[in-house]
Order: structure tokens, then C-alpha cells, then sequence
């Protein structure tokens, strides 16, 4: 039995009013979700990080989100890498 973290960015398009998710498109890197940041007028961003494990397939999915979280802690209070909080501020933040 061995476990994998695979991690990847995504942006979820909300209703301006409902605020309900209404699409979302998954991405390994920030940058490739620029475009879109420009053309939705709602969103969230979200880190996702998915737990594998060999025998028993998907056991956990995280979630953190950056622009709502001031704790850089995913939704089970383990903190993000920080590999992601500085590609988060570098690439996002960057481009406002």
C-alpha cells in the first residue's frame, strides 16, 4: 500500500448571484488559468489535493482557498506547501 498527493489549480465559475459553482476547469499550473481569470466575472480559486492510495484509489480530497484563507491551512487544517502559497502570490496576485 503505498499513498500519492497529486495537487492541481482550479478556477470555479460561480453565479454572480446565487453564488453557486456552475463550472470549473482544473489546471497543474496557475498560469494556465489567467486567461480565464480575465473573462469570468465571478470566481473562486482553489488548490486541490488529492490523496491516492494503491490499493484503495481516492481516500481524501483537500481544498484551500487562497484568497479566503489568510492561514495557508487546506480544509483539514494541514498547511498547504509552500511552494504553492508562493506560485499563488507570485503568478495571481502578480497579475492584478
Amino acid at each position: 500500500m503505498s499513498r500519492t498527493k497529486h495537487y492541481e489549480w482550479d478556477i470555479e465559475t460561480l453565479d454572480p448571484e446565487s453564488l453557486d459553482i456552475i463550472d470549473h476547469d482544473h489546471r497543474d499550473k496557475l498560469t494556465e488559468l489567467l486567461d480565464w481569470k480575465q473573462s469570468i466575472v465571478s470566481f473562486d480559486i482553489v488548490l486541490v489535493c488529492d490523496i491516492w492510495d494503491s490499493d484503495r484509489g481516492l481516500i481524501e480530497r483537500l481544498h484551500w482557498y487562497p484568497e479566503h484563507d489568510l492561514e495557508s491551512e487546506f480544509n483539514n487544517g494541514k498547511p498547504v506547501p509552500k511552494r504553492f502559497i508562493t506560485e499563488f502570490n507570485k503568478v495571481w496576485r502578480g497579475a492584478q
